[in-house]
């Protein structure tokens, strides 16, 4: 029972309400370093409308949830005639407005506002894990 009730805290988000706990979610729940999602933050706010961008710092293939369902996208072609089709006026609206400090952090990624996008870090180089890539994993409509 234990086991489970840690569990199911580390998956619940993080409240932080400030730049510096944000950061230190990020670090200590994910176990990566925040400074690289600090410039994908910024990358993301200002391209998410661009498909053709955020598309190209994909690590293909990708498989991205979107409302519930897995979606894998083999390549960069696969993903960009339906970008606009997953990435909606109301994504980019969350994602253009949010705050840093009001990021709510998990084990299982970073939630923008209430839940509408996800972003979270995947290792680029297999288990030495060495790099990481910040990508969108989750979107719900």
């Amino acid at each position: 029972m234990a086991a489970f009730v840690v569990c199911a805290a580390l998956s619940q988000p993080a409240y932080a309400q400030s730049v510096g706990a944000v950061n230190a979610h990020i670090d200590s729940l994910l176990k990566v370093d925040h400074t690289g999602f600090l410039a994908a933050f910024k990358f993301l706010q200002l391209n998410i409308a661009d498909g053709t961008k955020i598309g190209q710092e994909y690590e293909y293939p990708v498989t991205i949830t979107v409302d519930g369902k897995e979606r894998i996208f083999a390549t960069y072609e696969d993903l960009l005639p339906v970008y606009d089709q997953i990435i909606t006026p109301a994504v980019i609206k969350v994602v253009k407005q949010q705050k840093y400090k009001d990021l709510k952090v998990s084990s299982k990624g970073i939630m923008f506002d209430k839940g509408q996008l996800w972003v979270n870090a995947f290792c680029v180089d297999g288990e030495a894990c060495t790099g990481t890539s910040w990508e969108i994993s989750v979107i719900n409509h």
